[in-house]
């Protein structure tokens, strides 16, 4: 289980975050900052107080530096 950061909703891109085994739907934007897409959200469930969200990996093989 990973935590998902940026107000994802589904359709949106997936980036690898820069806190280490989290995600984001922002690309990251600051200077040094390695930007890495690795799939898309595809459908999401709520679960209790939590909400699930099922992701399309299909990561990308850029690597772009900011």
């Amino acid at each position: 289980t990973a935590t998902m950061y940026g107000g994802p909703a589904i359709g949106d891109t997936v980036y690898v975050h820069t806190i280490a085994g989290a995600y984001t739907t922002a690309a990251p934007a600051t200077t040094g900052d390695v930007v890495r897409a690795v799939g898309h959200i595809v459908d999401s469930f709520v679960s209790g107080r939590n909400t699930y969200w099922k992701v399309f990996f299909n990561p990308s093989p850029d690597f772009i530096q900011n």
